[in-house]
């Protein structure tokens, strides 16, 4: 099963955080929420991940490359334009080869792994 991370999105009731990053890549206790979604999606077999970001993208492609320090493999689609899910969605078809996907927000953090909950109630 592959991932797909909404990630190009900035909240702006986050400001002043997200001046100088996108919200995933706002740091809590000392980690970026993108890599606790990272992390608990690995934790729960999924290696496979798409992230969609912004043209803002530098911080997290640079951060996290293609994944594989992580454990993962990471590819980035660019939403030039911030046009709601569906049409982020549309931009990793080719990635997603008709198969079931998990969408996950890459802005929410949470102290336990959702992930697996989901995937427990999907099987």
């Amino acid at each position: 099963m592959k991932s797909v991370i909404l990630a190009a999105n900035r909240n702006s009731r986050l400001i002043p955080f997200i001046e100088t990053r996108s919200t995933p890549m706002i740091r809590i206790a000392g980690e970026y929420i993108l890599e606790k979604t990272i992390f608990y999606l690995k934790e729960a077999g999924i290696h496979e991940i798409i992230i969609v970001v912004d043209d803002n993208q530098d911080m997290i492609s640079q951060y996290f490359g293609g994944g594989q320090a992580f454990g993962v493999n990471i590819e980035y689609v660019v939403q030039k334009k911030s046009q709601g899910i569906g049409q982020a969605l549309s931009l990793c078809m080719s990635f997603l080869d008709k198969n079931p996907f998990l969408l996950i927000y890459g802005d929410v953090m949470t102290d336990y792994n959702p992930i697996l909950s989901i995937l427990q109630s999907y099987s």
